[in-house]
């Protein structure tokens, strides 16, 4: 789907240069320059990644040469410029200049569009390679350290980026950019629209109001699909919960308890059983220090009860049932128990949900409590077992192996185990900033995977999924 952005940001902060290296090429005017040079706002567009996406560059939101009214025009302008309505507005910021200006950024940009666009709001950082070069320290750490940036992001979408704009040939930045701002549109299905959408849902209404004898089926249906678009995009159907976690795992692993432990309450049905508890994906939420933790319960995807149909039709299910898609997967594992049929298991979840799942998982091992009655270190088992070793550090983007897994005791209340996997988790989201597993990657990996999974079902006969479209 087409991707429409809008460059807003202080004057000579790398806006201009970062819409080239988005479409990559030279669209606007990026030379070095004592005066700005973006006093208006221009569009350009050009095929990135197989899509459509179209830029708009705008002048600085403190204009040192425009006056204020001028400068609300033409953002509101960039907007029109961007009709429907743009996606995502990237709040550019040069690395190691975070001024006052800076700060008062996206109030003077809610000033002008309204508080809608905190949502749809992203920062972007530019001059990256400097970051590293001049203080040793890459750009999440520098979020990390610096709470106005911290401040900056709760205000917003969360979510950022960062852009080196020297190195126009590297796309992989811009790849990432791109999927960051799936995640916040939906894959392109939701987007900022301000007064107009108010507009056009009025307008709506009144074409709905035609006399029902006309027999014009065909335009009442289209009516009403770009109606229940419009709702489907409403601010109120765009708050989600701020962390959503997807249990993966075998039966008898202890998923449902995890799911109850992390809740704090019993909210999923756990019991001893030779046969799956949980045959569908389940969704509870629960607040905990303040944030709103969704956990989505799944069923065993190698279930002997389901055909191999039903196991992938409820894969995508429990996909769509976390939109706008999960901050992590959590595979849970029992880590005395960990055969070579767990291994090849995993195998087949990892290419069903393709390779950038990888940055979104963790592993969490259940029944810690067997391991203190043996006085057995979880970091003494895992030395005895490379396949799981390996696994483990496969996963997530977070560097230390020790924060890549967790610990569970279920069968104590323990809020600290808790707090620790969410410090994790969180860590995590931070470093993949803000971003999640999104629908879009889920397709991408049944497309590009099918004959690999042809190959992995060959070698191993006895597992119950086959390379079946979706």
């Amino acid at each position: 789907s087409d991707l429409r952005l809008v460059l807003v940001g202080q004057e000579r902060v790398g806006k201009s240069s970062a819409g080239n290296t988005i479409l990559g090429k030279e669209e606007f005017n990026s030379e070095l320059s004592l005066v700005p040079l973006t006093r208006s706002s221009k569009k350009a567009e050009g095929e990135v990644f197989s899509r459509r996406v179209y830029v708009v560059d705008t002048p600085g939101l403190s204009s040192s040469v425009l006056p204020p009214e001028e400068v609300k025009a033409e953002i509101q302008r960039a907007v029109e410029l961007s009709s429907p309505g743009p996606h995502v507005f990237l709040l550019t910021i040069q690395l190691g200049r975070f001024t006052e200006q800076e700060k008062r950024g996206l109030k003077k940009l809610q000033e002008i569009l309204g508080p809608e666009v905190s949502k749809f709001t992203m920062i972007l950082f530019t001059y990256g390679d400097r970051l590293e070069k001049e203080t040793g320290i890459n750009v999440h750490q520098f979020v990390q350290r610096d709470e106005n940036v911290q401040k900056l992001l709760k205000s917003c979408s969360g979510m950022y980026h960062v852009f080196n704009n020297q190195r126009m040939e590297n796309r992989k930045q811009v790849q990432d950019l791109l999927d960051k701002i799936d995640s916040i549109s939906g894959g392109g299905c939701r987007f900022y629209k301000g007064e107009s959408g108010q507009k056009l849902l009025e307008k709506q209404k009144n074409i709905l109001k035609f006399d029902d004898s006309s027999g014009n089926t065909e335009e009442k249906c289209s009516t009403f699909c770009s109606l229940n678009l419009f709702f489907s995009n409403s601010p109120a159907a765009e708050d989600k919960p701020d962390f959503r976690i997807v249990l993966l795992g075998k039966t008898g692993v202890g998923k449902s308890s995890a799911g109850n432990t992390i809740l704090q309450r019993k909210a999923f049905e756990s019991s001893l059983s030779l046969s799956s508890v949980t045959l569908l994906c389940q969704k509870e939420t629960n607040d905990f220090n303040g944030l709103n933790w969704t956990v989505f319960d799944t069923p065993d995807f190698f279930e002997t009860r389901k055909s191999n149909k039903e196991v992938k039709k409820e894969i995508a299910k429990c996909i769509s049932m976390a939109d706008p898609g999960p901050h992590v997967f959590l595979m849970v594992l029992q880590p005395n128990k960990f055969t070579n049929e767990d291994k090849r298991n995993i195998e087949i979840i990892q290419k069903l949900f393709g390779e950038e799942a990888a940055n979104y998982t963790m592993v969490l091992f259940t029944h810690g409590d067997e391991l203190n009655k043996k006085n057995i270190k979880i970091e003494n088992l895992l030395e005895t077992s490379q396949p799981l070793k390996q696994i483990i550090s496969q996963c997530s983007v977070l560097e230390k192996f020790k924060d890549k897994y967790h610990v569970f005791d279920n069968e104590v209340e323990d809020p600290d185990q808790v707090s620790k996997l969410m410090d994790k988790i969180n860590r995590m989201v931070e470093e993949n900033g803000g971003s999640f597993y999104t629908n879009k990657m889920f397709e991408k990996a049944q497309r590009g995977n099918q004959e690999e999974m042809k190959r992995l079902i060959k070698e191993n006969p006895d597992i119950n999924i086959r390379a079946s479209g979706r």
